[in-house]
């Protein structure tokens, strides 16, 4: 299929929006704002959206939103500290990209954890979430919305020529 082909299953699953998010005001001024050319590349928007996160709000595991309100929304519009955990980024970038229509999961596992005596130990401090945009023949492309962790390195296109590599030449070839 071509690359502009996307799987129909794809768009319905990884799209949805709670009503109650994709109605409020405050979310569409929010994406305006950040990703202000509409005709932007979904990837550039992907990007905007990461960045806006990482340089928006910092780090912090001692957090009090709000009881009964939406966790997400209490993040970006609600928290004055500006501040949250991995699950907060992940989750608003997700909940950001979709309500461009661009498809997006939150994805939660470990960070590398430490090493000690020669192995790397995995404990529960580690656990971490972050973003992945599904892109038409390249599948999944992690995002690193959180402020505190180190982003994800992707090749870029230049770099993919210079070392030959297949592996690396479908992802290079994303809309930059």
């Amino acid at each position: 299929a071509p690359v502009e082909t996307y799987d129909p299953q794809i768009i319905r699953d990884f799209t949805q929006v709670p009503p109650s998010v994709s109605r409020d005001p405050r979310m569409q001024a929010l994406l305006k704002k950040i990703v202000p050319n509409p005709k932007a590349t979904m990837y550039d928007k992907a990007v905007a959206l990461e960045t806006y996160l990482r340089t928006n709000y910092k780090y912090n595991t001692n957090i009090h939103p709000r009881s009964g309100e939406d966790p997400v929304m209490w993040f970006l519009f609600d928290n004055s500290a500006k501040d949250g955990f991995c699950n907060y980024y992940s989750s608003a970038m997700t909940l950001m990209a979709r309500s461009l229509g661009i498809p997006t999961r939150v994805v939660a596992g470990y960070t590398h954890g430490s090493l000690e005596n020669g192995q790397y130990i995995i404990r529960g401090v580690d656990a971490h979430s972050w973003t992945q945009v599904y892109f038409a023949g390249y599948g999944w492309v992690n995002f690193e919305p959180s402020a505190s962790f180190g982003a994800f390195q992707r090749p870029r296109p230049s770099e993919d020529a210079a070392s030959g590599s297949s592996a690396n030449s479908a992802l290079g070839a994303l809309p930059l």
